[in-house]
């Protein structure tokens, strides 16, 4: 009873300083509070209205008049992500062809977005998902029907999410938001004299949207985790008391983990938390290719995606590609051995070798003690196949040294 005068007189205390010293949250609120026109019009994560905009921007034939300007380096990056055996035409070849007769549809048949280029010939299938999932074996339907109404035309299937999901049909190559991203931002920036000034402010609207949306904003979370760091009584208060649903459970298992001497968490955002475990640190090379892997390109995250969290174990690209090609080939070669699964597609960027739901969305938000629990029994049920992974990964890395 003595002590619950302070507590209130210490809440409070917590309450004002988030207020009083607010110059990250205020920060944090400019950067997400930027007009955008697609949030503005409510479309923010509608699957069908990011189909639209990418068919506009797509279509060598639309308003922009940019031709293939967007279309081809877009097909360029999809054919560089799937694997070689998928490629319906080499990008060597495409990169030299005229695009501008290419079709792109909305719906045909049911498809999200259907790309038929004539010269040469092939079409991509592109099927996008946001916060919906597959339902229904949509995919394999899709690839079939393909092949009885354009039996001899090549084709390039893909399956579009926020963060790359595996397809359930291995015929089609996973694809990312982030990656469309980054390929579209990359032409806007390298032909600005060329794209008119209508044409740039509609792209980069749909670019912050995309990053806003469906992708993690590194500056965002810094931002986020500073401000909690030195506010965590204000904040949890405020969670507590108003009942805002949260990524508490993402947090609780960064919690846990941190408290376990065998893991290492490298990096905590609203939907997801990368880890290795802590022993890794000292024998991964700091070669990865992407920025935001450095030395963690081989790593697992566990993710929070539309209906369900799951964990994913990951080999991404690197500055030398033989060395991961050495451990890709030592891993697959005995996934089994190695708790691992045979994957879908081998790219040069992201290979996952595993891939286990945890609990469904609802569970966790209704509870995120389910969310932990079960996350943990599944890390510690994987457990014994980590030093095996350790030792191949050694054995293979050393061999290509030597």
């Amino acid at each position: 009873m003595d002590d619950a005068p302070s507590d209130n007189v210490a809440d409070l205390e917590a309450l004002e300083s988030l207020v009083l010293e607010g110059d990250d949250l205020a920060s944090l609120e400019a950067s997400i509070g930027r007009f955008n026109v697609f949030h503005a019009l409510g479309v923010a994560r509608a699957e069908i209205r990011h189909s639209a905009f990418l068919a506009w921007m797509l279509d060598p034939s639309e308003s922009h008049g940019l031709g293939d300007l967007f279309l081809k380096p877009v097909l360029l990056d999809l054919l560089r992500a799937a694997p070689r055996e998928a490629r319906p035409v080499s990008p060597a070849r495409l990169d030299g062809a005229d695009l501008s007769t290419a079709e792109v549809r909305r719906e045909w048949r049911h498809i999200d977005l259907l790309i038929h280029c004539h010269e040469p010939d092939f079409v991509v299938a592109i099927e996008n998902k946001i916060d919906s999932g597959e339902h229904g074996g949509q995919l394999e339907r899709y690839r079939k029907m393909l092949e009885r109404e354009l039996p001899d035309t090549p084709a390039l299937l893909v399956f579009l999410t926020p963060d790359g999901s595996e397809p359930s049909d291995d015929a089609w190559s996973p694809y990312s938001y982030e990656e469309l991203h980054a390929v579209i931002k990359r032409t806007v920036g390298s032909t600005s004299g060329a794209v008119g000034g209508d044409v740039v402010v509609f792209v980069n609207q749909y670019l912050n949207l995309i990053g806003s949306e469906l992708m993690d904003d590194p500056e965002i979370d810094e931002l986020c985790q500073r401000i909690y760091k030195n506010h965590k009584r204000a904040i949890d208060l405020i969670v507590e008391r108003a009942g805002v649903a949260s990524a508490g459970g993402l947090h609780a298992f960064a919690e846990r983990l941190r408290a376990d001497d065998r893991w290492a968490v490298i990096n905590t955002t609203g939907k997801r938390i990368d880890f290795v475990p802590i022993s890794w640190r000292e024998w991964i090379p700091n070669v990865g290719r992407a920025k935001r892997d450095g030395q963690f390109w081989i790593r697992f995250w566990l993710v929070r995606g539309a209906r369900r969290y799951r964990f994913v174990f990951e080999i991404g690209p690197t500055k030398d590609q033989t060395a991961r090609n050495v451990l890709l080939d030592r891993l697959i070669g005995e996934a089994e051995s190695f708790g691992l699964k045979q994957p879908t597609r081998l790219t040069q960027r992201y290979t996952r070798l595993w891939n286990a739901v945890v609990t469904s969305v609802e569970e966790a938000d209704e509870d995120e003690d389910t969310l932990v629990d079960t996350a943990v029994a599944k890390l510690d049920a994987f457990w014994p196949n980590i030093e095996r992974i350790e030792n191949a990964a050694k054995e293979a890395l050393a061999a290509f040294n030597d």
